[in-house]
């Protein structure tokens, strides 16, 4: 499961590497990711400390933790690069 998870999440933040470049309006799914990054780092942090039998997997752990490290500053810099949304005239 630590395996898929930091698939995913590589996934993810290529996708918010690249696409924040095109026309696409990915602000809302880059944020989703942003949350859910700032919940999974210190859950995966304190596994990595106390988790039950963490030496069976530390290996894949520890990849997990550098991988949404990674994320979060893709998406850090993803939010800034962005150019805001346009900005729609009212019909006179």
């Amino acid at each position: 499961m630590i395996n898929a998870y930091t698939g995913c999440i590589d996934d993810a933040s290529r996708l918010g590497r690249y696409r924040h470049r095109e026309t696409q309006d990915i602000r809302d799914g880059v944020k989703a990711l942003q949350a859910q990054i700032k919940d999974a780092l210190p859950y995966l942090q304190d596994l990595a400390g106390q988790g039950p039998e963490r030496e069976t997997y530390k290996d894949n752990l520890d990849d997990a933790i550098e991988a949404t490290q990674d994320a979060a500053k893709d998406v850090d810099k993803a939010m800034k690069e962005m150019a805001p949304p346009p900005v729609r005239r009212k019909a006179s």
